[in-house]
């Protein structure tokens, strides 16, 4: 999720029992607090007191 993006996720879905998840569905449920694997950090960006 961190590297794809916006627009690849256009047309998947994701099927858990009889809960379906489009990509809208997809990017809340990795976004969620409650998101049980651990994700990449984003790069900080660079400023001028980082090159202090």
């Amino acid at each position: 999720m961190e590297q794809l993006p916006t627009d690849s996720l256009n047309g998947a879905y994701l099927q858990v029992e009889e809960a379906r998840f489009d990509q809208n569905g997809i990017r809340s449920l990795y976004e969620s607090e409650a998101f049980p694997l651990p994700r990449r950090r984003k790069p900080a960006a660079n400023t001028d007191a980082d090159a202090a």
